[in-house]
C-alpha cells in the first residue's frame, strides 16, 4: 500500500513531483538603474532634507567649461570642539585639516557621498570648510583703525 507521494514509490514520485513543478519562466536580468548621491538629486535631496535641522551647503563644482555641478550637503552647526580639532592639525596640513572638519560636520546620511566628491576634488574641502568657519565667526571684512 503505497501513496502517490510516498517516498518509498519513487516512480510516483517522480511523475507527481513533475505535475506540481511549475515551467521554469526566463525572465530578464533587473537592470538597476544607478541611483545618484544625494549631493546630485537635487528632488531626492529636498526630500532628505525635510524635518531636518541644520544648514544647506550648495556649491557649484565647474572644472571646465563643459562641466558644471551643482552639489548639496547638509550640515549641522559647527561646534567649538570640531573647530579646536581642526585649528590643531591645520598646521601640519591644512587641506586634511579642512577635509576632516567638514566630515566631522556633514549629515551622517551624506558622508560617504562628501568623502567621496573631497578624493575627487579635494580644493571642495575649502570651499565647504570656509562656509562652516563663517557659521563660528570667521568674517571676510575685519578692519583695523589705528588711533
Amino acid at each position: 500500500m503505497y501513496y502517490d507521494t510516498d517516498a518509498r514509490n519513487v516512480e510516483t514520485l517522480s511523475a507527481h513531483e513533475e505535475q506540481e513543478r511549475p515551467a521554469a519562466v526566463p525572465m530578464a536580468p533587473a537592470v538597476a538603474e544607478p541611483q545618484k548621491p544625494l549631493s546630485e538629486d537635487k528632488k531626492a535631496f529636498e526630500k532628505f532634507c525635510e524635518g531636518k535641522h541644520g544648514y544647506v551647503v550648495t556649491t557649484n563644482l565647474s572644472q571646465d567649461d563643459e562641466m558644471e555641478e551643482e552639489l548639496n550637503f547638509l550640515f549641522k552647526e559647527p561646534s567649538s570642539a570640531s573647530y579646536d580639532r581642526y585649528a590643531k592639525t591645520a598646521s601640519s596640513s591644512s587641506s586634511k585639516a579642512m577635509k576632516a572638519f567638514c566630515l566631522d560636520n556633514i549629515h551622517p546620511e551624506q558622508r560617504v557621498d562628501l568623502d567621496d566628491k573631497l578624493s575627487k576634488f579635494p580644493a571642495l574641502g575649502i570651499s565647504l570648510g570656509e562656509k562652516l568657519l563663517y557659521m563660528l565667526g570667521l568674517s571676510k571684512t575685519t578692519r583695523v583703525r589705528r588711533l
